[in-house]
């Protein structure tokens, strides 16, 4: 681990990063599974072994017709998830007071597959809001992550900030992916190192507690 004071805004995952979520991923995959079976919107013998909920629904989105009228359908029921995963979700050990610390400091910035309102909620919920220049949802985002849209889409909000000096944070994967391929670079806070492994995606460093960020910055 090396000292980088070049960077100069941050990207913050939200579940299980700042939040303690109780999303059940696995049921979530499970209903969006189900729900493009049923309407024979995934080829035969589809498999959705290593993939999140956002990669089957992209492969979906792909490999069928008439996405514009589905895809409505489909984040509704998984919607319905997360507002009971999110129900008085408190905030990670430390994330408030990190927050906190880092506000007026670096723009901060919240990346989230979750609803944007779902996210502003739980943000509000915990105060956390109150710290955070942007809040980024699906909504607002043409791909989820893994994609590096919504990372890109955060870099045009900040012109005068190249990707590399930005520092994303997340516990999984995917939000790892999603930083790098976007020229970013990417700190992981807790998550499956296996996991990482298997994706091949390689943070800067791994911190088990928030405040452990400023010795990145």
């Amino acid at each position: 681990m090396s000292s980088n004071p070049s960077f100069r805004a941050i990207i913050f995952d939200m579940d299980n990063t700042l939040i303690q979520s109780t999303i059940d991923f696995v049921w979530m995959k499970r209903a969006a599974l189900s729900f493009l079976q049923d309407r024979r919107l995934l080829p035969e013998g589809y498999s959705a072994e290593h993939k999140t909920t956002a990669q089957v629904i992209e492969d979906a989105r792909k490999t069928s017709a008439g996405a514009e009228e589905w895809m409505p359908l489909i984040w509704e029921v998984l919607a319905e998830v997360e507002r009971e995963g999110m129900k008085d979700a408190g905030p990670e050990p430390g994330a408030d007071k990190i927050l906190e610390q880092l506000h007026g400091r670096y723009p901060l910035v919240v990346l989230t597959n979750n609803a944007y309102q779902a996210a502003i909620t739980a943000l509000e919920h915990t105060g956390m809001i109150a710290y955070l220049d942007h809040v980024v949802g699906r909504d607002q985002i043409p791909k989820l992550k893994p994609s590096c849209s919504g990372v890109r889409y955060i870099h045009g909000l900040y012109p005068d900030i190249e990707p590399a000096e930005w520092l994303s944070i997340g516990d999984s994967w995917i939000d790892g992916r999603a930083a790098i391929r976007a020229g970013s670079r990417f700190l992981a806070y807790r998550g499956d190192r296996s996991k990482f492994a298997r994706e091949k995606v390689e943070p800067i460093g791994w911190i088990d507690q928030l405040e452990d960020i400023i010795q990145y910055l």
